[in-house]
């Protein structure tokens, strides 16, 4: 059903765009179209119903009236044709119409058709004169209209081949006809009133669709523009998000690449943050650390806590563009760590008083290690200057002490071979002789202050050396300065034996001793304690220390102690807190850290100033065994068979202190003050051996002239004697082919030895 009213209204659209013309589909004039559309369909109707009495006249043989029917259907065609082919309509085309029209009907009237009812249709002039002209010329049209049947009715007795009515007829005719016309005035004029008020309601209707469509673009407009500036923000605001995650990705890699943690903090909740890195540098968890760090101050080393707040304090009173501190934070092992604290106010509140603090926390931990390993080594290189500056003190003295030393211990064991035994002059003379030789050790010790010339290669236990200080006449005479002073000894049964000079030791030990008793006041005491210690990994105490075996000698006392701003000064050469005249020279303890040294050993010193202080040094053991006493060996061992030596020195006492030796040996000694002139002797003579002094000023040394003297002899013997210890040049001498190195002064035993075992190397 609902396909076949598709169909309808498809067909019946089809049908009126056959039989309209385009332009009344088109046109905006309502009017129009309504008169176009109505006069086409009475057209049309026209035509089929004249067509209809056209037929039925030409088969009653009215021709005459078929021959009319013909000529209106004629004209309808026409105005249809002109219709179709114009676009915009005149107003004589209605009015041709309305007069075909009237025609018609006047035609229909009195013409008698239709068994004389066709008069009927002048009725329906009145309405097509108001429809198709409108009210105005409507009525006009219309009063013609009523006039000419009027007048018909009238005359119509007069007029041939018009249609009689009777009178009574004509009586309800006209009146009915004016009612008709009258009742059509007044639909068209209720039609144009309803017209007008429609046109103006469909006026105000257009009005108010222009004004809502302005609206409507307006708003369009508006919603465009707010809608490209949302656009707008968004692209900005996403701008913003990407470049404030670049930001962010930035500043973490910075972190990250900085190992730096982040915290931070609102002053006024005291609510603080801090990144997962800043908590991994303390050692807490990220729970942890939130609570810890409300309590900031717990966390900072006490002793950094007052410049932390200081700092601080610069910060906010704008004294200092940025808050920045070095500062030791407890971990959570409870070990500290060196951590660099950076950080800016980056909110304030309306009075300008800070409400949120940012910042960094770097670990420096392995910076301050790095500065406190510089210090160290600029402190060890300060003390190895200091020290090189000793020797070279040392050393420029050692050569003359040496040989007055020399002269003095060589001619006391030449007077001790003249002096038979148990005469009265034999023990002075033993005196002065062990006197030189103990002089001889304390210039070997300020070579040693210089790492020059300690010679280590005897195993020796520290309780005898520390037992033979204290039977020793100085420790005497010390406890007899100090009466007021106890001595305490512990000393280790089963310690461990050490390779090195008992000499230089015990000289260490003594000035320990001394050093210990002269700190003390008053009444005091002095502990000399030895142990065996094992250290299983580097230790660092004064100094750092190597893994290993140790025997370890303590000297402490509870005298006044050390400051800790003198704890590095106190082994530097020439450094004391005494009294100059009361006791030392400032050389004891740098003596002693020379001799450790030369072993090879470590000092560790703890100290508080007015409660005492405690050195240890620590040896390296050895596991090997100390050998017996060494005899002394016959002179007839070592004697001469009138071989020819010449012995080389500037010293004059020297070189005659070194002849007399020999030649009481047996030998047969020549002397020479220079090398040149020991290379002159050698042109003219032959010498079995040379005994050179290394340090001839002025002249060429002991190995220039011994160079000379192999350019003379290449199988010249030699041996080298000096003040000094051995040094690159008696090492060279020694590669050309020089024999033993004996250090001054002079022994007859060593000296004879040397000669002996060199004229006998083949």
């Amino acid at each position: 059903m609902n396909g076949n009213r598709e169909k309808i209204k498809t067909w019946h659209e089809y049908l009126e765009r056959i039989i309209f013309p385009h332009w009344i589909f088109d046109s905006a004039n309502v009017e129009i179209r309504r008169r176009a559309v109505m006069g086409f369909y009475s057209a049309v109707l026209a035509i089929v119903i004249l067509l209809v009495f056209a037929v039925v006249a030409v088969l009653q043989n009215r021709y005459v009236n078929a021959l009319v029917d013909f000529g209106i259907v004629a004209g309808f065609i026409c105005i249809m044709v002109y219709f179709r082919r114009t676009k915009i309509p005149d107003t004589g085309v209605f009015d041709a119409a309305l007069t075909i029209i009237g025609f018609f009907s006047i035609y229909l009237c009195f013409s008698g058709e239709a068994d004389n009812s066709s008069f009927l249709w002048i009725y329906t002039f009145p309405l097509a004169a108001m429809f198709l002209l409108g009210l105005r010329r409507g009525t006009i049209a219309t009063a013609l209209f009523l006039l000419t049947v009027l007048i018909i009715l009238l005359l119509d007795d007069y007029i041939p081949y018009v249609v009689h009515f009777p009178l009574n007829l004509k009586l309800r005719l006209v009146p009915s006809l004016f009612a008709v016309a009258a009742l059509s005035c007044l639909f068209e004029q209720s039609r144009q009133v309803a017209s007008q008020k429609m046109n103006l309601a469909l006026s105000e209707l257009e009005k108010s669709k222009e004004m809502i469509e302005e609206q409507v673009r307006e708003r369009t407009s508006q919603l465009f523009e707010a809608n490209e500036k949302l656009l707008r923000e968004i692209a900005e605001r996403k701008q913003v998000v990407e470049a404030l995650k670049k930001s962010e990705e930035r500043l973490r890699f910075a972190l990250e690449g900085a190992n730096d943690g982040l915290w931070d903090v609102n002053m006024r909740t005291n609510d603080v943050f801090i990144s997962p890195r800043g908590c991994e540098i303390l050692g807490y968890r990220p729970d942890e650390m939130k609570e810890l760090a409300k309590a900031w101050s717990d966390l900072v080393n006490p002793e950094d806590l007052p410049r932390t707040i200081e700092r601080l304090n610069a910060y906010l009173d704008g004294h200092v563009p940025v808050f920045e501190v070095e500062q030791r934070l407890r971990l959570k092992s409870g070990d500290w760590k060196w951590v660099l604290s950076r950080g800016k106010v980056v909110e304030k509140d309306e009075k300008g008083l800070p409400v949120r603090m940012t910042g960094t926390h770097t670990d420096i931990s392995k910076r301050k290690q790095a500065e406190e390993d510089k210090n160290k080594l600029e402190e060890r290189l300060q003390r190895s200057e200091k020290m090189e500056t000793m020797g070279k003190l040392a050393g420029g003295v050692a050569h003359d002490l040496n040989n007055v030393l020399g002269v003095l211990v060589g001619y006391s064991e030449l007077m001790l071979l003249e002096i038979p035994e148990g005469h009265s002059l034999r023990r002075h003379v033993a005196n002065i002789m062990n006197s030189g030789e103990r002089a001889a050790a304390i210039i070997k010790d300020l070579l040693a202050l210089a790492r020059r010339g300690v010679a280590v290669a005897e195993v020796i236990n520290l309780n005898n050396v520390i037992e033979n200080y204290l039977n020793t006449p100085e420790f005497e005479a010390l406890k007899a300065r100090y009466p007021r002073v106890n001595y305490r000894i512990n000393l280790e049964r089963n310690l461990l034996n050490i390779k090195g000079s008992p000499v230089h030791i015990g000289n260490a030990i003594m000035n320990l001793i001394v050093n210990a008793t002269e700190a003390i006041t008053e009444q005091g005491e002095v502990k000399i304690v030895t142990d065996n210690r094992h250290l299983d990994k580097p230790v660092y105490a004064y100094e750092e220390m190597a893994a290993g075996d140790y025997a370890v000698l303590t000297v402490r006392d509870n005298g006044k102690g050390i400051a800790q701003k003198d704890s590095g000064k106190i082994f530097e050469p020439f450094y004391t807190k005494k009294n100059m005249g009361r006791s030392g020279t400032g050389l004891g303890l740098a003596v002693v850290w020379g001799t450790v040294k030369d072993h090879h050993g470590y000092i560790d010193i703890q100290s508080e100033e007015n409660k005492g202080s405690s050195l240890s040094l620590y040896f390296p053991v050895t596991r090997a065994q100390i050998t017996t006493e060494r005899q002394h060996i016959p002179a007839e061992i070592y004697q001469g068979r009138g071989e020819a030596l010449l012995i080389v020195d500037d010293v004059k006492e020297q070189r005659e202190l070194a002849a007399a030796i020999l030649n009481g040996l047996g030998y047969h000694a020549e002397v020479a003050a220079s090398g040149e002139e020991a290379l002159e002797y050698l042109k003219q003579n032959k010498a079995d051996l040379l005994v050179l002094d290394m340090i001839m000023d002025p002249g060429i040394d002991g190995l220039t002239t011994y160079e000379g003297a192999l350019k003379i002899n290449p199988r010249q013997k030699a041996i080298i004697v000096s003040g000094f210890s051995e040094t690159e040049r008696v090492r060279k001498a020694q590669e050309l082919g020089a024999g033993e190195y004996v250090l001054k002064p002079y022994i007859r035993e060593h000296l004879g030895l040397a000669v002996r075992r060199e004229l006998d190397r083949k």
